[in-house]
């Protein structure tokens, strides 16, 4: 028990330094193009930017409650044969939610050195694009290996494991984000991501579409081990999970849609463009918030 709450409050102050770090260089960088655009002063961008980090940080907490929870209850049935998986989906939320606030702060970081040397924009753009990719991968890497593991032992009881409909639905997202990275910006990606069209579909595109996939058959697992298992409580906390994933991916998948259309966005007014970014908040708050209950009482029934 002293090594697991060492290691908690390891986790909790790497975390809160990241956030602390992610706050005091979005609050210390100028940001003299939005200034400008939308007529504000240093006060003002400072002021909006609250407006985003307030929300967002709150979410981040939460997430990080759950996750660590999670990773409270693989430690407290480690052995049985739920152990494991529990252990590999938690590892992944931690995963996910540190990495949060460790490339905001390096986003916003990179954002200042683009800012006070232009010429490094290109760079700092692709090194904050491929940084962001591979906290998604190694997160749901664990994730999706965790809940694939989780749901073996039913899918080998059963015959009515069908995820055509997940595959279906990734074939034609992952379309419809090909199509639009290319022909959005007429077979020219590089005012957007600063490299050429077949590098960006070949090392950002479909390794998203990898992450998104692995996801969906995550949260799908989770589910349908759910409905093979004995306990309504157990059963609903495992609900929660699932959809929560689920809520985490389409905010992914929502984010990479706004990334292609921003140049377009960056036109728009600042109460419009401020509601998409609510938009994504609140789906982030969904998501996280529904694994954070769900781990809560997972961690709850196994105290009973």
């Amino acid at each position: 028990m002293l090594s697991i709450m060492i290691g908690k409050r390891g986790y909790w102050l790497v975390f809160l330094g990241c956030i602390a770090a992610y706050i005091v260089i979005t609050l210390g960088t100028s940001n003299p193009e939005l200034a400008q655009r939308y007529n504000l002063t240093a006060t003002g961008v400072r002021l909006v930017n609250l407006t985003i980090i307030v929300p967002i940080t709150a979410i981040w907490i939460v997430a990080f409650y759950g996750a660590i929870q999670m990773k409270e209850y693989a430690a407290a049935i480690h052995g049985s044969t739920e152990g494991k998986p529990f252990d590999l989906i938690a590892t992944g939320l931690v995963v996910s939610v540190l990495g949060f606030p460790l490339t905001s702060a390096i986003a916003a970081a990179l954002k200042n050195i683009a800012i006070n040397t232009p010429s490094l924009a290109p760079a700092t753009t692709i090194i904050q694009n491929y940084a962001t990719l591979a906290v998604a991968i190694i997160a749901f890497y664990y994730i999706g290996k965790g809940a694939q593991h989780l749901a073996l032992p039913v899918k080998k009881r059963s015959v009515t494991f069908d995820n055509s409909r997940w595959t279906l639905a990734f074939i034609i997202i992952s379309s419809i984000f090909s199509w639009l990275v290319i022909s959005h910006y007429g077979g020219n990606t590089r005012s957007l991501y600063h490299m050429p069209d077949w590098l960006v579909i070949g090392t950002l595109a479909i390794p998203y579409l990898w992450v998104w996939y692995q996801g969906a058959v995550a949260a799908y697992c989770i589910y349908y081990y759910q409905k093979h298992v004995k306990g309504m409580l157990y059963q609903r906390a495992l609900v929660y999970c699932s959809a929560g994933i689920g809520a985490v991916i389409g905010a992914s998948v929502f984010i990479q849609f706004v990334t292609v259309f921003n140049e377009r966005l960056s036109r728009l007014d600042l109460t419009p463009l401020l509601g998409i970014v609510y938009i994504l908040i609140l789906i982030y708050a969904v998501g996280y918030g529904l694994i954070a209950k769900g781990a809560k009482k997972l961690k709850a029934l196994e105290n009973i």
